[in-house]
């Protein structure tokens, strides 16, 4: 069982391709990513206060420059009130960039002007192409 964990870890790992935010959504479905960038909020609309598993989650822009510049996609990131790790903190109704509050895998906490690693799987079925995130990374 240990050695099927670790023989996945590792090749799950290698699957996992590096790409630029721009590149992100020319990948096939279900491929798993790993992007560079900053979060951005969207407007209100665009966010889902509950996935119907009774967990928020929500649909933010992840964005290439800290200025908002460059090339973006949307991505699909769950949400906590409980400070766990690959997730953001629950947004207010209503929310300014100060609310956005990041948890990374090591359980640090970062704003949205912190340049991130963020691993993923694109879900370009529909369109726009989404990048569902399973794990943030801190770049600093």
């Amino acid at each position: 069982m240990i050695i099927a964990a670790a023989a996945c870890g590792i090749s799950c790992f290698s699957s996992t391709r590096s790409l630029a935010v721009g590149e992100v959504c020319g990948e096939k479905d279900n491929t798993h990513v790993r992007v560079e960038g900053f979060f951005r909020l969207p407007q209100a609309a665009d966010w889902v206060a509950d996935n119907g598993t009774g967990s928020s989650e929500y649909r933010l822009i992840f964005v290439e420059k800290l200025t908002g510049g460059g090339s973006f996609i949307k991505a699909t990131i769950p949400g906590t009130l409980s400070h766990e790790p690959n997730r953001i903190e629950d947004l207010p109704a209503s929310y300014t960039y100060d609310d956005l509050k990041i948890n990374t895998s090591s359980g640090k906490t970062v704003s949205a002007d912190e340049k991130l690693t963020v691993v993923g799987t694109v879900s370009n079925g529909s369109k726009p192409c989404i990048l569902q995130v399973e794990k943030i990374e801190s770049s600093q």
